[in-house]
């Protein structure tokens, strides 16, 4: 993964901005974010800070972390 990141980085650095495929990539980029939050909130305001709670507490109890 991190050399995926560095060649990401290295592509960013040397294309011009106005570069269709850099454009191309931002706008994946900014695509999987929301659909990475829609998934996280479930379609509903405050249900994704409720399903990481509720991830993290299971995670504590099973492993006994206080």
């Amino acid at each position: 993964m991190s050399e995926l990141r560095g060649l990401i980085k290295q592509f960013d650095n040397i294309a011009h901005e106005t570069d269709e495929r850099r454009l191309k990539l931002e706008q994946q980029m900014r695509l999987n974010i929301e659909k990475t939050k829609k998934a996280i909130d479930g379609g509903s305001e405050g249900s994704g800070e409720n399903k990481i709670a509720s991830m993290l507490q299971k995670m504590v109890n099973e492993h006994g972390i206080e």
